[in-house]
C-alpha cells in the first residue's frame, strides 16, 4: 500500500511528456487515496486532464477508506478490491489496516489477485504507480502487455526487497529497452526509493 504523507511520485520533471494532454492513472496500493489526489493536482498544475483513475486495494479497511475518497473525486474512476499479480490467484494476505499490509504465507485473510493486462485490457494507460510491499515485480509481469504496447510512465517502489533495485530495472528494460530510468530516494530512512521509467521517444528534450 502507498505510504501516507506528502510522497512525491510526481516530482520528476521528466514525467511531463511532450504532447500528452490526458493521463490515465493506475494506482497500485491506494491505501487512503492520497496518491490519486496528488495525481489530479499534478495534472491540473501541468495543463493536463486527469482522464481516468484505476485503483487497486485488497485490504478491507484501506479499501473502504480509499473508496470514500474515490467517491468524492470529480474524475472518472474505478476502485478494485483485489491486488495485482502475474496471474489470477487467491493469496494469503497480512491485513494490518495500515500502510504496510502485504501478501504473506502467514496472512490472516485471503484476497484475490489479477493481472493488469486482464483487468485493464483496452484501456489507454499512461501512468502506473506501484507501492505494494514487495509485490511490484509480480505486478509488472502481469502488466507486460500494457507496458510493451502503451509504454506508460512508471513510478515503481524498489525498496521492499533487497534485489528489487536491480531486478526490477532489468525486467522493465527487457520489455522496453527505450525506457529512460531514473532512481530517486525520497526520505531520510531506508524507505521510499522509487524507480521511474519514461519512454525515450516521448520525453521532452
Amino acid at each position: 500500500n502507498a505510504a501516507s504523507g506528502a510522497f512525491p511520485y510526481f516530482s520528476l520533471p521528466e514525467l511531463i511528456v511532450a504532447g500528452e494532454k490526458e493521463d490515465v492513472f493506475v494506482d497500485l496500493g491506494v491505501y487512503n487515496g492520497f496518491s490519486s489526489r496528488c495525481f489530479i493536482e499534478w495534472c491540473n498544475k501541468n495543463g493536463k486532464t486527469p482522464k481516468k483513475i484505476f485503483g487497486f486495494e485488497p485490504d478491507e479497511h484501506n479499501y473502504n477508506l480509499s473508496k470514500s475518497v474515490f467517491d468524492r473525486i470529480d474524475v472518472t474512476n474505478k476502485l478494485f478490491k483485489y491486488g495485482a499479480g502475474e496471474e489470477r490467484a487467491v493469496l494469503k494476505f497480512n491485513s494490518k489496516s495500515d500502510s504496510s499490509s502485504a501478501f504473506s504465507d502467514m496472512g490472516d485473510v485471503e484476497v484475490e489477485v489479477r493481472p493488469l493486462d486482464e483487468v485493464l485490457e483496452g484501456e489507454d494507460i499512461t501512468f502506473i504507480k506501484m507501492d505494494i510491499e514487495g509485490s511490484e515485480l509480480a505486478a509488472l509481469k502481469g502488466a507486460k502487455n500494457i507496458i510493451k504496447s502503451r509504454k506508460p510512465k512508471l513510478a515503481i517502489c524498489v525498496y521492499h526487497k533487497l534485489d528489487d533495485i536491480y531486478v526490477i530495472p532489468a525486467y522493465i528494460w527487457s520489455l522496453v529497452p527505450e525506457y529512460d530510468l531514473y532512481l530517486r530516494h525520497h526520505s531520510n530512512s531506508l524507505l521510499e526509493t522509487v524507480l521511474y521509467a519514461v519512454y525515450r521517444e516521448n520525453r521532452i528534450k
